[in-house]
């Protein structure tokens, strides 16, 4: 993590949420719940400490509540001392599971925090420090961690390192070296899904399955307009389909081909909704995320398929 603070040593790890009801309690105003800008100015070397930041981030420690929706999983979670690491370890734990975090072992102040809480929710926490630049080091992460839990159920790969420059120019070799290990090798040696994506293997089904915790749908948006994070095609990270066939040479794909693939593909988009009501999703909870799906003719189908016709 890339963080600046002032030093808190009196900052105490808060405890779980309570179980007690809540009817009757006063509704509060989110806009006016938590701490606003400006904040002191606060600088650390890398990788930073999230327990000397002030104010101090809020990773759900206490007002996550879980319902066991992962009882008895195990998970091992790289970058799980601070950030969006830590907050799914103690989101993990509340759901029921057992949660091995791996860090950079200068953040073991951070890390203890977070076996504290995993251990406050009755859940098994393992630390699995480790650099994982070095392939070795990925590989014995996780036989670790799979040892020490009696298995691995999920894996959460969400370690990054980002470091601030005002230019590109100011970025030194070994920096470069080292998020490049760090962000596209370590996923490839421990993972070989995308990061931040996690998912669980599925015993009875035989068979991967999503988080319930992690979501790889893409969030519900009112713009029409969606961006790639990377550059794609001749409209750059614009997320078309013309967008996408003007780049086929680069998947190695002819015209014709590349059209097949796009029509197919669009076919199944069109049967969202009734493949998740098929599998128990609610009309009510379809609603919620219908804007994540948009209509193939929306962003170019038509267009395509009207210069094949003309071929």
């Amino acid at each position: 993590m890339n963080a600046s603070t002032q030093i808190n040593h009196d900052a105490e790890v808060p405890p779980p949420p309570s179980d007690g009801p809540v009817s009757g309690a006063p509704l509060i105003d989110p806009a006016t719940k938590f701490p606003k800008p400006p904040y002191p100015d606060q600088r650390q070397a890398w990788p930073g400490l999230a327990c000397k930041m002030h104010p101090r981030p809020d990773h759900g420690e206490s007002t996550y509540k879980g319902s066991g929706r992962l009882l008895n999983r195990k998970a091992l979670i790289t970058g799980g001392d601070s950030g969006m690491g830590r907050a799914a370890a103690i989101a993990y734990a509340r759901e029921g599971a057992d949660v091995a975090i791996n860090y950079y072992p200068d953040e073991e102040p951070d890390a203890e925090e977070v076996l504290g809480l995993i251990r406050q929710a009755g859940r098994v926490g393992v630390a699995v420090p480790g650099d994982i630049r070095e392939e070795k080091t990925c590989q014995g992460i996780v036989a670790r961690a799979a040892r020490e839990l009696g298995g691995l159920d999920i894996l959460v790969s969400n370690a990054g390192r980002q470091q601030a420059h005002e230019s590109i120019l100011e970025i030194s070799s070994d920096e470069f070296d080292a998020t490049m290990k760090t962000n596209v090798y370590a996923p490839f040696c421990d993972d070989d899904h995308l990061r931040n994506h996690a998912f669980i293997w599925d015993p009875p089904g035989k068979a991967w399955r999503l988080s319930p915790l992690y979501d790889v749908v893409p969030h519900p948006q009112v713009s029409q307009e969606r961006r790639l994070h990377l550059s794609v095609g001749p409209e750059g990270r614009s997320a078309t389909l013309t967008n996408l066939f003007e780049a086929r040479g680069s998947f190695g794909l002819l015209k014709p081909a590349a059209i097949a693939v796009i029509e197919r593909v669009s076919a199944r988009v069109r049967e969202w909704r009734t493949r998740l009501e098929a599998a128990g999703v609610s009309p009510a909870q379809c609603d919620l995320v219908q804007t994540a799906f948009r209509r193939p003719r929306d962003i170019g189908l038509d267009h395509i398929t009207k210069d094949a016709a003309a071929a």
